[in-house]
């Protein structure tokens, strides 16, 4: 090795310290891996057009409702846009989050499940943020662990986890509210 100009003058040592560093980003990779998944498919879902809901199609012709269902929407706005517009109504929320657990059941992979989750809870939190109404049988108690949790999602976007963040706070405001209820009609 002594004139080999491809080691630029390194001992078999360094040489092999060099290995080491090049092979350790492959290590962590894999641990990154799923976050990029679950980011991925999130973002697609986001900038999806959910398709209208039942009451929506009432009335249209069947073959006009079976192309509804079979082809892409041209028109209307995104998952995202919805869940940032605060003008959005309940119906449309309520409308997203069935797409959404209609998405979380014909998942494959649990990245896919994972980011049709955050869907549906998104629209859960923008009905409490917005209009204060629960679109959801999960109590307030189950809300509040469930925002928690996805409080703690670094794959999760900055927006969503505030959106998430306020949604458990007007939960548990409801929760002790519940609370107080229930306590006062025990003294009843």
């Amino acid at each position: 090795m002594k004139n080999d100009t491809n080691t630029y003058r390194l001992n078999p040592n360094s040489i092999s310290q060099l290995f080491k560093l090049c092979e350790q980003p492959d290590e962590a990779e894999p641990a990154s891996q799923p976050d990029y998944e679950r980011m991925r498919h999130l973002r697609d879902l986001l900038a999806d057009v959910p398709p209208l809901n039942g009451n929506a199609l009432t009335g249209v012709p069947d073959i006009l409702r079976h192309l509804h269902h079979t082809l892409p929407r041209m028109f209307g706005r995104s998952v995202r846009q919805i869940l940032h517009d605060p003008l959005t109504s309940v119906a449309e929320l309520r409308s997203v989050k069935d797409h959404a657990k209609i998405l979380v059941s014909k998942a494959q992979t649990e990245s896919e499940h994972e980011a049709a989750g955050i869907i549906y809870y998104a629209a859960i939190a923008h009905a409490l943020v917005r209009h204060d109404i629960r679109i959801t049988r999960h109590s307030y108690r189950q809300l509040v662990d469930s925002f928690a949790a996805l409080l703690t999602g670094e794959w999760i976007p900055q927006d969503l986890k505030d959106l998430f963040g306020q949604a458990r706070t007007v939960c548990t405001r409801h929760g002790i509210e519940d609370q107080d209820s229930a306590q006062d009609s025990d003294t009843v």
